[in-house]
């Protein structure tokens, strides 16, 4: 890896700082996928040694809430399924990855990897960002800074 490292060539950097940021003083950070969470922000940790402490710290302030549903809560349009992309909109309605812009993991980390890119247009990396925002959460995005 060359002295310079490229922001566009390795997004975990922005987005460990922004992540930092939005849960720094956490009583409780709430997941839906703990053993998936927990896996990413340990292999960030090992890319980034000097984030390490602050992302273990965060470990352990981390709850699970996918095993509180899957024992109390059950609708018709879980189909058998306890996926968030299910659960979610059977819940809360208003809440449907349907129709939205980023709806799955894979164009998330797309948009992610466009906002990032020099190359891309400023308004261009804005649209990515409101995009991003409705898929993973606004707090990350408006506590960060990030593209403001």
């Amino acid at each position: 890896m060359s002295a310079v490292v490229s922001v566009y060539a390795y997004p975990r950097i922005p987005f460990i700082d922004c992540r930092l940021v939005a849960i720094k003083g956490a009583g409780t950070i709430v997941v839906y996928n703990q053993s998936f969470e927990k896996t990413r922000l340990q292999e960030i940790a090992d890319f980034m040694p000097k984030h390490a402490t602050s992302i273990d710290a965060a470990l352990n302030h981390i709850w699970d809430l996918w095993p509180c549903v899957r024992k109390n809560v059950y609708h018709p349009a879980f189909g058998g399924s306890y996926s968030i992309t299910v659960v979610l909109p059977a819940l809360v309605p208003d809440m449907s990855y349907k129709g939205m812009a980023v709806a799955e993991g894979e164009a998330a980390g797309i948009a992610f990897m466009k906002m990032l890119d020099p190359s891309t247009p400023p308004m261009t990396g804005r649209v990515c960002v409101r995009r991003c925002s409705a898929t993973v959460g606004r707090t990350l995005w408006q506590r960060s800074g990030f593209w403001s």
